[in-house]
Protein backbone atom coordinates (compact mmCIF):
# COMPACT_ATOMS: atom_id res chain seq x y z
CA UNK A 1 0.00 0.00 0.00
CA UNK A 2 2.24 2.74 -0.84
CA UNK A 3 0.49 5.54 0.67
CA UNK A 4 1.43 10.19 0.38
CA UNK A 5 4.60 8.08 0.13
CA UNK A 6 7.06 10.06 2.69
CA UNK A 7 9.82 8.77 4.00
CA UNK A 8 10.32 10.34 7.46
CA UNK A 9 13.88 11.73 8.75
CA UNK A 10 14.42 13.06 11.97
CA UNK A 11 17.55 13.77 14.19
CA UNK A 12 20.62 11.35 12.95
CA UNK A 13 19.54 7.79 14.38
CA UNK A 14 20.36 5.14 11.86
CA UNK A 15 16.54 4.52 10.31
CA UNK A 16 12.95 4.29 10.85
CA UNK A 17 10.16 4.35 8.96
CA UNK A 18 6.38 5.08 9.10
CA UNK A 19 4.25 3.17 5.95
CA UNK A 20 1.30 4.18 6.98
CA UNK A 21 -0.62 3.82 3.31
CA UNK A 22 -1.31 2.17 5.24
CA UNK A 23 -1.62 3.57 -0.85
CA UNK A 24 -2.49 4.49 1.84
CA UNK A 25 -1.09 3.74 1.30
CA UNK A 26 -0.27 2.61 0.42
CA UNK A 27 -2.36 4.11 3.05
CA UNK A 28 -1.01 3.00 1.88
CA UNK A 29 0.71 5.87 0.62
CA UNK A 30 1.59 6.13 -0.78
CA UNK A 31 1.63 5.40 -0.53
CA UNK A 32 4.08 5.51 2.49
CA UNK A 33 9.53 4.65 5.07
CA UNK A 34 11.67 6.35 7.60
CA UNK A 35 15.13 7.16 7.43
CA UNK A 36 16.86 9.58 9.70
CA UNK A 37 19.04 12.91 8.14
CA UNK A 38 21.04 15.49 10.02
CA UNK A 39 19.19 17.58 11.78
CA UNK A 40 17.41 21.07 10.48
CA UNK A 41 18.03 24.19 12.30
CA UNK A 42 15.62 24.85 14.61
CA UNK A 43 14.03 27.41 16.76
CA UNK A 44 15.26 26.93 20.46
CA UNK A 45 12.39 25.56 21.99
CA UNK A 46 11.66 23.64 19.01
CA UNK A 47 12.98 20.00 19.67
CA UNK A 48 14.40 17.57 16.59
CA UNK A 49 13.99 13.84 17.75
CA UNK A 50 14.98 10.41 16.62
CA UNK A 51 13.45 9.04 13.61
CA UNK A 52 11.82 6.02 15.40
CA UNK A 53 10.26 8.78 18.19
CA UNK A 54 9.19 11.41 15.10
CA UNK A 55 7.31 8.30 13.08
CA UNK A 56 5.72 6.61 15.79
CA UNK A 57 4.18 10.20 16.37
CA UNK A 58 2.04 10.20 12.61
CA UNK A 59 -1.08 10.12 12.97
CA UNK A 60 -2.40 11.08 9.57
CA UNK A 61 -0.98 11.16 6.01
CA UNK A 62 -1.93 12.25 3.05
CA UNK A 63 -2.22 11.11 -1.00
CA UNK A 64 1.16 12.28 -2.65
CA UNK A 65 -0.06 13.72 -6.23
CA UNK A 66 1.92 12.40 -9.23
CA UNK A 67 0.66 15.36 -12.02
CA UNK A 68 -0.22 14.09 -15.49
CA UNK A 69 2.29 16.40 -16.36
CA UNK A 70 5.25 15.27 -14.45
CA UNK A 71 4.35 11.83 -15.97
CA UNK A 72 4.08 12.61 -19.28
CA UNK A 73 7.33 14.27 -19.15
CA UNK A 74 8.75 10.73 -17.23
CA UNK A 75 10.21 13.14 -14.27
CA UNK A 76 11.24 11.30 -11.52
CA UNK A 77 13.29 11.31 -7.51
CA UNK A 78 13.32 11.96 -4.13
CA UNK A 79 12.02 15.16 -2.89
CA UNK A 80 13.25 16.08 0.47
CA UNK A 81 11.00 18.12 2.59
CA UNK A 82 11.94 19.91 5.63
CA UNK A 83 8.57 19.93 7.72
CA UNK A 84 8.22 22.47 11.28
CA UNK A 85 5.28 20.54 13.52
CA UNK A 86 3.63 22.82 15.98
CA UNK A 87 2.96 22.19 19.63
CA UNK A 88 -0.56 21.12 18.15
CA UNK A 89 0.99 18.56 16.06
CA UNK A 90 0.29 20.01 12.79
CA UNK A 91 2.22 20.65 10.43
CA UNK A 92 3.15 24.23 10.31
CA UNK A 93 5.78 24.96 7.66
CA UNK A 94 7.39 22.35 4.79
CA UNK A 95 9.79 23.46 2.83
CA UNK A 96 11.08 21.47 -0.20
CA UNK A 97 15.64 21.13 0.05
CA UNK A 98 16.30 18.68 -2.47
CA UNK A 99 15.09 16.72 -5.59
CA UNK A 100 13.75 17.48 -9.30
CA UNK A 101 12.09 21.12 -8.98
CA UNK A 102 9.05 19.95 -10.86
CA UNK A 103 8.32 17.55 -8.33
CA UNK A 104 8.75 19.85 -5.00
CA UNK A 105 5.33 21.57 -5.55
CA UNK A 106 3.77 18.32 -4.57
CA UNK A 107 5.81 16.97 -2.58
CA UNK A 108 5.76 19.78 -0.38
CA UNK A 109 1.36 20.05 -0.42
CA UNK A 110 1.48 16.46 0.82
CA UNK A 111 3.59 17.08 3.46
CA UNK A 112 1.02 20.13 5.02
CA UNK A 113 -1.35 17.18 5.04
CA UNK A 114 0.21 15.20 7.35
CA UNK A 115 -0.43 15.12 11.41
CA UNK A 116 1.29 14.08 14.48
CA UNK A 117 0.78 13.52 17.93
CA UNK A 118 1.75 16.28 19.50
CA UNK A 119 5.73 16.31 20.78
CA UNK A 120 6.17 16.82 24.75
CA UNK A 121 9.17 17.78 27.20
CA UNK A 122 9.44 18.08 30.75
CA UNK A 123 5.06 17.08 29.96
CA UNK A 124 4.93 20.10 28.10
CA UNK A 125 3.88 20.26 24.38
CA UNK A 126 6.64 21.69 22.23
CA UNK A 127 7.17 22.41 18.51
CA UNK A 128 9.18 19.47 16.94
CA UNK A 129 11.58 19.46 13.49
CA UNK A 130 12.38 16.55 10.67
CA UNK A 131 12.17 15.43 7.44
CA UNK A 132 9.99 13.72 4.76
CA UNK A 133 11.08 12.19 1.83
CA UNK A 134 8.98 11.45 -1.42
CA UNK A 135 9.97 9.21 -3.94
CA UNK A 136 8.34 9.57 -7.39
CA UNK A 137 8.39 7.12 -10.21
CA UNK A 138 6.68 5.93 -13.49
CA UNK A 139 7.25 2.26 -12.35
CA UNK A 140 3.67 1.73 -15.09
CA UNK A 141 4.81 3.77 -17.70
CA UNK A 142 4.66 1.76 -21.19
CA UNK A 143 2.35 -1.30 -19.89
CA UNK A 144 -0.30 -1.13 -21.35
CA UNK A 145 -3.31 -3.10 -20.21
CA UNK A 146 -3.61 -2.90 -16.35
CA UNK A 147 -4.07 -0.02 -13.58
CA UNK A 148 -0.99 1.75 -12.21
CA UNK A 149 0.08 0.55 -9.15
CA UNK A 150 0.62 3.20 -6.42
CA UNK A 151 4.42 3.89 -5.96
CA UNK A 152 5.24 3.80 -2.04
CA UNK A 153 8.29 5.56 -0.23
CA UNK A 154 9.71 4.63 2.95
CA UNK A 155 7.75 7.32 5.48
CA UNK A 156 4.26 6.44 5.67
CA UNK A 157 2.39 4.90 3.74
CA UNK A 158 1.39 8.20 1.05
CA UNK A 159 0.42 6.57 -2.41
CA UNK A 160 2.17 7.89 -5.18
CA UNK A 161 -0.68 7.51 -7.94
CA UNK A 162 0.15 7.07 -11.15
CA UNK A 163 -2.86 6.21 -13.64
CA UNK A 164 -6.41 5.01 -14.07
CA UNK A 165 -7.21 1.74 -15.21
CA UNK A 166 -6.83 1.69 -18.95
CA UNK A 167 -8.55 2.00 -22.16
CA UNK A 168 -8.55 -0.93 -23.84
CA UNK A 169 -10.02 -3.23 -20.79
CA UNK A 170 -13.39 -5.45 -21.91
CA UNK A 171 -16.27 -2.66 -21.45
CA UNK A 172 -18.98 -5.08 -20.13
CA UNK A 173 -21.27 -3.36 -17.48
CA UNK A 174 -19.25 -4.85 -14.19
CA UNK A 175 -16.03 -3.10 -16.23
CA UNK A 176 -17.64 -0.13 -17.12
CA UNK A 177 -18.85 0.10 -13.37
CA UNK A 178 -15.93 -0.48 -12.85
CA UNK A 179 -13.95 2.49 -14.10
CA UNK A 180 -16.16 4.72 -13.24
CA UNK A 181 -15.95 3.81 -9.36
CA UNK A 182 -12.07 3.49 -9.55
CA UNK A 183 -11.85 6.70 -10.96
CA UNK A 184 -13.91 8.08 -8.14
CA UNK A 185 -11.66 6.77 -5.89
CA UNK A 186 -8.21 7.39 -7.47
CA UNK A 187 -9.75 11.29 -8.00
CA UNK A 188 -10.33 11.54 -4.54
CA UNK A 189 -7.33 10.32 -2.73
CA UNK A 190 -5.32 12.47 -5.22
CA UNK A 191 -7.44 15.36 -3.65
CA UNK A 192 -6.13 14.38 0.03
CA UNK A 193 -10.37 13.67 0.47
CA UNK A 194 -10.44 11.62 3.81
CA UNK A 195 -14.51 11.09 4.11
CA UNK A 196 -16.47 8.51 4.57
CA UNK A 197 -17.43 8.87 1.09
CA UNK A 198 -14.33 8.10 -0.35
CA UNK A 199 -13.96 4.85 2.06
CA UNK A 200 -17.25 3.76 0.44
CA UNK A 201 -16.08 4.29 -3.03
CA UNK A 202 -12.51 2.68 -2.67
CA UNK A 203 -14.52 -0.70 -1.18
CA UNK A 204 -17.02 -0.85 -3.74
CA UNK A 205 -14.32 -0.47 -6.10
CA UNK A 206 -12.21 -3.42 -4.70
CA UNK A 207 -15.42 -5.17 -4.21
CA UNK A 208 -16.32 -5.64 -7.66
CA UNK A 209 -12.60 -6.13 -8.67
CA UNK A 210 -13.08 -9.12 -6.53
CA UNK A 211 -15.71 -9.96 -8.57
CA UNK A 212 -13.74 -10.29 -12.00
CA UNK A 213 -12.47 -13.51 -13.38
CA UNK A 214 -9.04 -14.57 -11.84
CA UNK A 215 -7.42 -14.94 -15.07
CA UNK A 216 -8.59 -11.56 -15.93
CA UNK A 217 -7.78 -7.65 -15.64
CA UNK A 218 -5.11 -8.93 -12.59
CA UNK A 219 -3.39 -5.78 -12.15
CA UNK A 220 -6.77 -3.73 -11.74
CA UNK A 221 -7.50 -6.50 -9.18
CA UNK A 222 -4.44 -5.56 -7.65
CA UNK A 223 -4.28 -2.05 -7.43
CA UNK A 224 -7.83 -1.81 -6.45
CA UNK A 225 -7.12 -3.81 -3.37
CA UNK A 226 -4.28 -2.08 -2.57
CA UNK A 227 -6.11 1.09 -2.71
CA UNK A 228 -8.79 -0.14 -0.31
CA UNK A 229 -6.58 -0.86 2.06
CA UNK A 230 -5.26 2.36 1.60
CA UNK A 231 -7.46 4.42 2.45
CA UNK A 232 -9.03 2.01 5.67
CA UNK A 233 -5.77 2.16 7.20
CA UNK A 234 -5.58 6.05 6.43
CA UNK A 235 -8.97 6.32 8.32
CA UNK A 236 -7.69 4.24 11.21
CA UNK A 237 -9.64 1.28 10.26
CA UNK A 238 -6.80 -1.57 10.57
CA UNK A 239 -8.83 -4.35 10.70
CA UNK A 240 -10.63 -3.56 6.96
CA UNK A 241 -6.95 -2.44 5.75
CA UNK A 242 -5.83 -5.60 6.37
CA UNK A 243 -8.71 -7.45 5.22
CA UNK A 244 -8.47 -5.84 1.22
CA UNK A 245 -4.46 -6.13 2.05
CA UNK A 246 -4.86 -9.93 2.45
CA UNK A 247 -6.53 -9.95 -0.91
CA UNK A 248 -4.58 -7.96 -2.87
CA UNK A 249 -1.77 -10.59 -1.48
CA UNK A 250 -4.48 -13.56 -2.65
CA UNK A 251 -4.38 -12.16 -6.06
CA UNK A 252 -0.54 -11.93 -6.14
CA UNK A 253 -0.47 -15.49 -5.37
CA UNK A 254 -3.02 -16.79 -7.57
CA UNK A 255 -1.71 -15.06 -10.46
CA UNK A 256 1.82 -16.64 -9.92
CA UNK A 257 3.38 -13.91 -12.13
CA UNK A 258 6.50 -11.96 -11.35
CA UNK A 259 4.67 -8.72 -12.59
CA UNK A 260 6.70 -5.14 -11.74
CA UNK A 261 4.56 -3.67 -8.14
CA UNK A 262 4.32 -6.85 -6.77
CA UNK A 263 6.36 -5.74 -4.13
CA UNK A 264 3.98 -2.96 -2.94
CA UNK A 265 1.24 -5.43 -2.19
CA UNK A 266 3.12 -7.51 0.34
CA UNK A 267 4.86 -4.23 1.91
CA UNK A 268 1.23 -2.83 2.15
CA UNK A 269 0.56 -5.68 4.47
CA UNK A 270 3.55 -6.06 6.07
CA UNK A 271 3.14 -2.35 7.29
CA UNK A 272 -0.39 -2.49 8.16
CA UNK A 273 0.66 -6.03 10.44
CA UNK A 274 3.88 -3.86 11.66
CA UNK A 275 1.35 -0.72 13.31
CA UNK A 276 -0.72 -3.69 14.72
CA UNK A 277 2.37 -4.74 16.49
CA UNK A 278 2.37 -8.13 14.58
CA UNK A 279 6.02 -8.18 14.01
CA UNK A 280 6.66 -12.02 12.96
CA UNK A 281 3.88 -11.58 10.63
CA UNK A 282 5.28 -8.17 9.41
CA UNK A 283 8.48 -9.78 9.07
CA UNK A 284 7.88 -12.50 6.80
CA UNK A 285 5.89 -9.99 4.38
CA UNK A 286 8.61 -7.44 4.02
CA UNK A 287 10.88 -10.09 3.21
CA UNK A 288 8.42 -11.25 0.72
CA UNK A 289 8.49 -7.46 -0.68
CA UNK A 290 12.06 -7.45 -1.11
CA UNK A 291 12.13 -10.32 -3.15
CA UNK A 292 9.46 -8.79 -5.60
CA UNK A 293 11.18 -5.16 -5.25
CA UNK A 294 14.19 -6.91 -6.50
CA UNK A 295 12.61 -8.72 -9.22
CA UNK A 296 11.05 -5.21 -10.64
CA UNK A 297 14.62 -3.74 -10.33
CA UNK A 298 15.85 -5.90 -12.26
CA UNK A 299 13.10 -6.15 -14.87
CA UNK A 300 13.07 -2.08 -15.16
CA UNK A 301 17.24 -2.33 -16.05
CA UNK A 302 16.31 -4.15 -18.74
CA UNK A 303 12.89 -3.37 -19.95
CA UNK A 304 12.29 0.48 -18.60
CA UNK A 305 15.01 1.98 -17.49
CA UNK A 306 13.00 5.22 -16.07
CA UNK A 307 11.67 3.26 -13.99
CA UNK A 308 14.59 2.18 -11.81
CA UNK A 309 15.09 5.12 -9.69
CA UNK A 310 11.16 4.33 -8.67
CA UNK A 311 11.27 0.84 -8.04
CA UNK A 312 14.89 1.57 -5.92
CA UNK A 313 13.28 4.03 -4.41
CA UNK A 314 10.13 1.35 -3.03
CA UNK A 315 12.68 -1.02 -2.08
CA UNK A 316 15.41 0.83 0.05
CA UNK A 317 11.57 2.17 1.78
CA UNK A 318 11.26 -1.44 2.63
CA UNK A 319 14.27 -2.42 4.06
CA UNK A 320 14.83 0.68 5.91
CA UNK A 321 11.21 -0.11 7.48
CA UNK A 322 12.20 -3.70 8.11
CA UNK A 323 15.18 -2.69 9.70
CA UNK A 324 13.28 -0.79 12.41
CA UNK A 325 10.57 -4.04 12.63
CA UNK A 326 14.12 -6.34 12.92
CA UNK A 327 15.49 -3.64 16.23
CA UNK A 328 12.33 -4.19 17.47
CA UNK A 329 12.38 -7.77 17.33
CA UNK A 330 15.61 -7.84 19.21
CA UNK A 331 17.56 -9.08 15.54
CA UNK A 332 19.76 -6.41 15.15
CA UNK A 333 22.44 -7.86 13.43
CA UNK A 334 19.93 -8.46 10.33
CA UNK A 335 18.34 -5.16 10.85
CA UNK A 336 21.81 -3.39 10.20
CA UNK A 337 22.09 -5.68 7.16
CA UNK A 338 18.88 -4.47 5.78
CA UNK A 339 20.63 -0.83 6.95
CA UNK A 340 23.57 -1.64 4.87
CA UNK A 341 21.45 -3.10 1.31
CA UNK A 342 19.69 0.03 1.56
CA UNK A 343 22.36 2.41 1.60
CA UNK A 344 24.66 0.38 -1.33
CA UNK A 345 21.43 1.38 -3.10
CA UNK A 346 22.66 4.99 -3.04
CA UNK A 347 21.13 8.23 -1.47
Amino acid sequence: MRVCVGEVRAGKSDAAVGHFSLTGWSVLGAVIGVIALSAMAVAQEAITPDAKTFNSHVVRMAPLNYSDIAKAAQVQGTVVVAVEVGADGNVMAAKAISGPAALAPAAVDCAKQWKFRPFEMDGKKVPANGELSFAFGTASVGQTSAATEPVVSEKSKTVVIKSAVPAGSPEDEATAKFNALWKQCSQAVIHHTEDNQTVLVCKQAADLAGTFPPDKLYLERRSAFVYAATVFTNAGDFKDGQIYAEKAVAAVQLDRKNEPGNGEVYSTLGHIQAMQGNFADADKNLTMAEDYDRKSIAWAKKKMTTAVPGYVAAFQADLRFHALILTDMKRKHEAKKKLEEAEQLGP
